[in-house]
């Protein structure tokens, strides 16, 4: 559902979002040697996400959030994995305000410069 409000669209959370919990959505995404994937789901409000990274190669590589308030952006890590292996992802982000909510891995652990396609997880 999307509402006009002052000329813009917003999009309403799913009912679940607020009441209670939503089926959970599997998610998954992907660069270079590394992968994640898990399921996301709506809890009270809340956007929560599981799963798991998961790195083949010799190289780092972090799982990032691209989180997105009205219409200002931040980036937040999830999970740093430095050679092969699997780590596990935890997300519990408040919806309240969010516009859209993305994840993404990119090599390294310290920046985005060098990143895969990002998948969005909050629909």
């Amino acid at each position: 559902m999307t509402t006009l409000l002052a000329g813009l669209s917003v999009s309403a959370l799913p009912a679940a979002a607020a009441t209670g919990k939503a089926d959970p959505v599997p998610w998954s995404v992907g660069h270079g040697t590394a992968t994640a994937s898990g399921t996301r789901w709506y809890e009270n409000g809340y956007l929560k996400a599981q799963g798991n990274l998961e790195n083949t190669g010799s190289e780092c590589y972090t799982l990032w959030g691209v989180w997105t308030l009205d219409f200002t952006y931040y980036y937040a890590k999830h999970a740093s994995l430095c050679g092969p292996g699997s780590a596990p992802v935890n997300i519990s982000q408040d919806a309240g305000m969010l516009s859209s909510a993305k994840l993404m891995i990119c090599r390294g652990t310290q920046d985005v410069s060098d990143c895969g396609p990002r998948v969005r997880i909050d629909r």
